[in-house]
């Protein structure tokens, strides 16, 4: 358990700084009102502290299982 926390420690970092990027983009391509680009950075931010952790959560025991495999197998 303390391997798949370090993993998705990981990923949601990285996860964090792409979904942030993506929602950083789209709010200052569409550009509105002057004063919601500031609303629509803070929306991006917080949406990416959320969905990070769980994302990352969610991915750390596929990247283990592939290790996992490739240790496990019978060297010839």
């Amino acid at each position: 358990m303390k391997t798949r926390i370090y993993i998705a420690t990981i990923l949601s970092m990285i996860i964090a700084v792409v979904v942030f990027g993506v929602g950083a983009a789209i709010v200052l391509t569409i550009g509105g009102v002057d004063g919601a680009d500031a609303y629509g950075l803070a929306v991006a931010a917080i949406v990416a502290f959320i969905v990070s952790p769980i994302a990352g959560w969610i991915m750390a025991p596929h990247l283990r299982a592939r290790f996992e495999r490739r240790r496990s197998s019978p060297e010839v």
